[in-house]
């Protein structure tokens, strides 16, 4: 009898050193709520840029502003690092960042390259290259969020976990 109570303790001793070992739920929940909360940093120097279309200074002034924050966002995931030995998840986000960049240097230029000009100047072809850029961009952003939610989704599968808030909401 006292060596199957040595045994038993030897066996709780066993298991919670290895559940105690990996991340919890709740350090997964942080991760994820952190990479998260730096993307919203973005979504609203976005939505300052798309607000100002109408004056040329402060659209400039925005694009610049959503650009830095792109940069500081992207710094500051990649010194954030993977999760645990998980980095899926990590790449997938600044796979996402990568190609928000791209949007913000490529179609948001050729978008404030239209707006810019004196509204006397704006030719229908500057109207539809205008919307046929910005429905680009949307696309790019939008794929590239899909791709982010499902990394995302995998990660909290992974680690147990509900999503409270998904990119860009």
């Amino acid at each position: 009898m006292k060596n199957f109570a040595i045994a038993f303790i030897f066996v709780l001793l066993g298991t919670s050193f290895f559940t105690a070992c990996g991340p919890s739920a709740d350090d997964a929940i942080k991760y994820n709520d952190t990479l998260i909360s730096l993307q919203d940093l973005i979504v609203e120097k976005d939505d300052v840029f798309l607000n100002s279309q109408g004056n040329a200074d402060s659209l400039k002034m925005a694009h610049t502003e959503l650009l830095n924050q792109v940069n500081a966002t992207i710094n500051g995931t990649e010194k954030i690092g993977p999760f645990d030995d998980y980095d899926d998840f990590h790449k997938a986000c600044l796979e996402f960042l990568g190609n928000y960049k791209g949007v913000v240097e490529k179609e948001y230029t050729i978008l404030m390259s239209v707006v810019r000009k004196p509204d006397s100047l704006i030719s229908l072809e500057d109207n539809q290259m205008y919307d046929s850029v910005y429905d680009v961009s949307i696309d790019k952003i939008e794929m590239a969020a899909a791709q982010l939610v499902t990394a995302q989704e995998e990660f909290a599968k992974k680690f147990n976990f509900k999503i409270a808030k998904k990119p860009l909401e």
